[in-house]
């Protein structure tokens, strides 16, 4: 989002360049109006060696994942996303007639995930042009079914773990009593999103902009 438009508070005579000393990352430009999934897309390509995540495995061996390989994720996410969403395109579509584009449909995650593969979910989900909302796992089965019913949501990442699985099944049972219910989806593993393979049928990106909701935070 590009800095032009920002609050009063932001003084455009102070810049601070990020990355300025370093030897692998390749700044956009302060004022770019590029996206999140464009800003990785620009990164994979300009910043190839940077690293973006480091973790310790079981064996607290380091590992570092760049640009290339995040970008690579995201889309194999969108991927796994695009292939959910069509099954209720008929749906998505009805809902949104008469929104405006900047207002896209809203796919939920209640996961209980590593943050590496719950963050590069919610960038495929706006790689699509959709908007992700991440939904607190301390929220009760009440709260879950009226943050999904406000917001209408309609398909929901759930992980496997039995407790987000009760959780799901407890709001869809509120929900159903007013006539609606949301698909769980399964949560994509580190493994599904940073694996190998599953780079044949990539989708492209949607329609993103910088206006556009591109993810709703609630409080709890």
């Amino acid at each position: 989002m590009s800095l032009k438009a920002a609050p009063g508070f932001y003084n455009p005579a102070v810049q601070t360049v990020q990355g300025a000393n370093s030897a692998t990352f390749t700044s956009p430009g302060i004022n770019t109006t590029l996206t999140i999934p464009e800003l990785f897309e620009f990164h994979a390509k300009h910043s190839a060696q940077h690293p973006v995540f480091v973790y310790a495995d079981d064996d607290k061996k380091e590992h570092v994942i760049r640009f290339p390989e995040v970008y690579r994720a995201i889309r194999k996410a969108a991927t796994i996303s695009s292939g959910h969403y069509a099954r209720r395109s008929d749906y998505y579509t009805e809902a949104q007639v008469g929104k405006s584009e900047n207002e896209p449909p809203v796919i939920g995650i209640l996961a209980t995930a590593d943050s590496i593969s719950f963050y590069t979910l919610e960038a495929g989900l706006m790689y699509l042009g959709l908007t992700a909302f991440p939904i607190s796992t301390r929220n009760s089965a009440i709260a879950v079914a009226h943050l999904a019913s406000k917001i209408g949501v309609r398909q929901m990442y759930v992980s496997a773990d039995p407790a987000m699985q009760r959780l799901a099944q407890e709001a869809n049972e509120l929900l159903a009593k007013d006539g609606i219910e949301f698909e769980a989806l399964p949560m994509p593993s580190f493994e599904d999103l940073y694996g190998p393979g599953g780079d044949d049928a990539l989708v492209p990106m949607g329609k993103v902009s910088p206006d556009k909701t591109c993810i709703i935070i609630h409080s709890s």
